[in-house]
């Protein structure tokens, strides 16, 4: 407290200015007379210099040959108070934060809430207090409940699992709302928890189910067209075909050599059109890896060519149902123009938050020399024919 010995000794407490208020030294006074001994009496006192100090006091009323005295210890705790005034800060900030979020946000522990925030009370149409303690389970459809114990079990366990999953909740009148929940492993009172934000995606699939029913009308209006037009063409393509056996010049020949070169190209971009009228039409979602390469495998006939797929059966990846065509078309690629290919290959890597799928195989591939003169064109090519290409 910066005093030197000669500066304390026969000095008060009350002359040395140490007590913060005479209200605080009256309570340590009362306290002690009455329990004879005090034990971690917090205070702010001052130093010499007047640097505030937080102050640990415990003491104890002795009689010492017909003397009473006061022995006291005072430990400075300073650094600790500054830390848990920090700390309590910090958790009314974030607690301010999360209960004026406008997603809902609940802190699960043995499969009950142990914390709501004013938002998910009005999602679900309870009470804060209603849902504190309450088991987590019980507020999801019956059909849907061994999957949420499931998910929370293998989250507290530490098990890999993807962040987000859709379901349903049910509000207080028993009718569901279909919500995006996105958990994450934290601490909470010494133990682990499931956090988890939980949005209501009700209007989202609304607009989804409106789009796909647009899209599938779509189809149906693109599928007729595709095929009257089809028809119309194999009618003028049967009727050049006529011409061309009849007594014609050799350019006459040529013209309708071209025009019938043109009308299969045509004919083959429809069916393409055909082939990929799906895209787009369903909704992107959480897809085995494996499991697409596997069925992406089974569309192509490989020969003595051997594949090398090196993917873990839990990888999981977010992706358009067209992913399995990405592959098979990779697959067909590879067979179609590798030459003297053997294997291909598709291994997985992780870099940090992104999961790289590199595709190769050892055929003849491109030269060196020819990929900035040829490429664009051939790439042009391949698209035409429905080929995506690339490692």
């Amino acid at each position: 407290m910066e005093y030197s010995y000669e500066e304390l000794i026969g000095k008060r407490t009350i002359d040395l200015q140490l007590w913060n208020s005479q209200e605080e030294r009256d309570q340590f006074i009362e306290l002690i007379k009455k329990q004879g001994r005090l034990k971690g009496f917090e205070s702010v006192t001052h130093s010499k210099s007047g640097k505030a100090l937080w102050v640990s006091i415990s003491a104890e009323i002795v009689d010492l040959e017909g003397h009473t005295y006061l022995i006291s210890t005072i430990r400075d705790i300073t650094e600790r108070k500054q830390y848990e005034i920090a700390l309590k800060e910090s958790e009314e900030k974030y607690r301010n934060v999360i209960e004026k979020a406008q997603d809902s946000i609940v802190i699960v522990q043995d499969f009950h809430l142990v914390f709501v925030n004013e938002a998910f009370a009005q999602m679900t149409g309870y009470l804060v207090d209603e849902l504190t303690g309450k088991d987590f389970r019980t507020l999801f459809p019956p059909d849907k409940q061994e999957k949420i114990t499931e998910i929370i079990y293998k989250r507290v366990a530490g098990e890999p699992l993807r962040r987000a999953y859709e379901t349903s909740i049910l509000r207080r009148d028993q009718s569901e709302i279909q919500v995006e929940a996105i958990g994450a492993l934290i601490s909470y009172l010494g133990a682990p928890a499931d956090l988890i934000i939980i949005r209501d995606i009700h209007e989202r699939k609304r607009l989804e189910f409106s789009l796909l029913e647009a899209l599938k009308k779509l189809k149906i209006l693109t599928g007729i067209t595709r095929h009257d037009i089809i028809n119309d063409l194999n009618v003028i393509t049967v009727s050049l075909d006529f011409v061309l056996e009849s007594d014609l010049t050799n350019e006459q020949k040529e013209y309708i050599t071209n025009a019938l070169t043109a009308g299969e190209t045509l004919k083959n971009t429809i069916e393409f059109t055909r082939e990929y009228e799906d895209f787009g039409s369903l909704s992107s979602r959480w897809v085995n890896l494996l499991t697409i390469v596997n069925a992406a495998r089974s569309d192509v006939s490989f020969g003595d060519i051997t594949t090398d797929i090196s993917i873990s059966p839990d990888v999981e990846i977010f992706a358009d149902p067209i992913i399995q065509k990405v592959f098979s078309t990779l697959f067909e690629n590879s067979v179609r123009h590798g030459t003297t290919i053997t294997t291909i290959r598709i291994t997985p890597e992780k870099r940090g938050n992104k999961l790289i799928i590199t595709y190769t195989d050892d055929g003849i591939g491109v030269e060196e020399a020819e990929k900035r003169e040829d490429l664009s064109a051939w790439v042009w090519k391949e698209y035409r024919n429905g080929v995506v290409s690339g490692t």
